[in-house]
């Protein structure tokens, strides 16, 4: 069967009256409908096939309607898109199915587009809103992606969860490299919250980072950060979890522990002791008594009661471990002012402290401090306008300095003098009180340089040093005194020998006076008495008496 182009051939009244499926592939000579077939054929003569609107009828867009037979699944030539279309020329909705069941739905006002899978539980809907509003909805409206009128696009969802599952996410990049990876242009200062590429604002508490780790082994700890600091130089530094190694290194732990240990080990030895005591009764002869049960029990108590207290120890140390602050910087440093505001101090100059403001004179100075260079930790933060009047000043910590000529190990660093941010080293056999209230800090570092040379210098950390020097003190006042005692000695011996002396001249003196008596005696006339029985001139015998 082969339609021809034959006048009045193909009429729509006779083609109401062809029997459906009566017209099949199989009758049809292959190429024998085609467009050049039926190129003369005017859709505006055939007014009343089924589909159409009746005679004299137009479409809403002012054309009219096409039948729906003839758009063929092989696609259409010659097409008009100013005038031809698939679908309705009312507000009726026009509807796509499949396997006879609707899967897609124009709405006739074009409100929306409602895709429909029941095989996936959910129905999508696309929807104008307003002529400035769209959304792209997941079953309803209570969940979907917007825009409104001012340009935002909203992915949104009202009673579930927001998941985003799989892949990462670029916010500010098409090529993210983390699950979220955002990337900002920088602008704005410091000061200003808005210039962050991440805000947020909350009434109640702020960010919470979970970190699934171990407290590691006694001698490693885990290397999973809960934040970590980069720039285009590496990782400059991180806030990370104590572990067994920082806690087992701790000189506090150490201390608790090894209290715990000797006194579980003393109480352990006086349970033994308890058990081991003994002893003959007394009353029945050579027999043994067991220990005190009393005393045994008690014993074991107090075992007990250290074991418990050291558990106890351990749990609470290791139940309140915190974080450790990791950088490459050394030191703890403050904002102070400068004395004089144009003055440039560097990191690493030598600065004195008057009334809490900075200069690098330091002569009559209330304390001599250092400029720091990359501090851990920065406080006294002044507001962001008057920050170019202050100096970052360190407190502790380890901090390069400069340092005229060579310097030792273990040196004092004081300042040069010279009011230039310099400072000298002095061995510590050198040192001199008055030079004691000028230490800067301990060299930790050397330098045989004649010239000025940064050296790591430990400030803030100084108090040992200055115990040393009163100590040193001390034994020279300790020494002062046992000698002052050994010559008290001495004055006192000399003393009971001087008393001996004066008691001696005192003995010598009676005897001058006696001495004096005889020779007193012996200068007057004397007189002999004549010997005993002899008798004197006048005729008296003398005895033998004087």
């Amino acid at each position: 069967l082969q339609l021809m182009t034959t006048a009045y051939a193909f009429r729509a009244g006779v083609a109401d009256e062809v029997p459906d499926a009566s017209i099949t592939s199989e009758k049809l000579a292959p190429l024998s409908v085609t467009d050049d077939h039926i190129a003369s054929v005017s859709w505006e003569k055939i007014t009343d096939a089924p589909g159409g609107s009746p005679p004299g009828q137009r479409g809403d867009d002012g054309h009219p309607p096409t039948p729906s037979a003839v758009w063929k699944t092989g696609g259409n030539r010659r097409t008009d898109p100013e005038k031809d279309y698939v679908g309705t020329s009312d507000l009726t909705d026009l509807i796509l199915a499949t396997d006879g069941e609707e899967r897609l739905r124009i709405a006739g006002d074009g409100s929306n587009i409602v895709i429909s899978a029941d095989t996936l539980a959910a129905k999508y809907i696309l929807s104008r809103v307003s002529p400035t509003e769209g959304a792209f909805f997941l079953a309803d409206p209570r969940h979907g992606l917007k825009r409104t009128g001012n340009d935002d696009v909203r992915l949104y969802t009202t009673g579930g969860n927001l998941l985003l599952e799989g892949g990462n996410v670029g916010i500010g990049t098409s090529d993210p490299t983390a699950q979220l990876h955002v990337v900002a242009s920088g602008s704005g200062g410091q000061g200003d919250i808005n210039s962050y590429p991440i805000r947020l604002d909350t009434r109640g508490q702020g960010v919470a980072i979970n970190v699934e780790q171990s407290l590691g082994t006694l001698f490693t700890c885990s290397d999973k950060n809960y934040v970590s600091f980069w720039d285009s130089d590496g990782m400059r530094g991180r806030i990370e979890a104590q572990c067994n190694l920082d806690l087992a290194s701790s000189p506090r732990y150490i201390y608790f522990t090894l209290v715990d240990y000797l006194q579980l080990s003393w109480a352990g030895i006086e349970l033994i002791g308890a058990i081991a005591d003994v002893r003959v009764c007394a009353g029945l002869g050579v027999v043994t008594c067991p220990p005190s049960i009393p005393v045994v029990a008690s014993k074991v108590a107090a075992v007990a009661l250290q074991a418990t207290r050291a558990i106890g120890t351990q749990v609470f140390m290791y139940s309140y471990m915190g974080v450790a602050y990791r950088s490459s910087a050394g030191d703890y440093a403050e904002y102070l002012e400068r004395l004089d505001p144009d003055e440039i101090i560097e990191p690493g100059d030598v600065v004195g402290v008057f009334g809490g403001k900075v200069t690098k004179a330091t002569r009559g100075a209330h304390q001599v401090m250092v400029a720091s260079h990359a501090p851990i930790v920065l406080g006294n933060s002044p507001p962001e306008e008057q920050e170019h009047l202050y100096s970052k000043i360190a407190f502790m910590g380890q901090v390069p300095v400069k340092v005229m000529g060579p310097v030792t190990e273990g040196d004092y660093i004081i300042p040069s003098g010279l009011d230039d941010g310099t400072s000298v080293a002095v061995s510590p056999e050198l040192m001199t009180v008055a030079e004691y209230s000028k230490i800067v800090g301990r060299a930790w570092g050397a330098s045989d340089s004649d010239y000025t040379a940064l050296v790591t210098v430990a400030v803030g950390l100084n108090q040992g040093d200055i115990a040393e020097a009163i100590w040193k003190r001390e034994g020279t006042v300790e020494a002062l005194r046992s000698d002052l005692a050994a010559k008290a000695a001495d004055v006192l011996e000399l003393q009971v020998e001087l008393a001996e002396l004066q008691e001696r001249v005192g003995g010598l003196d009676a005897m001058q006076q006696e001495l004096a008596a005889i020779r007193e005696a012996l200068a007057g006339p004397v007189e002999i008495a004549p010997a005993a029985g002899v008798p004197s001139a006048d005729g008296a015998t003398s005895d033998s008496s004087w």
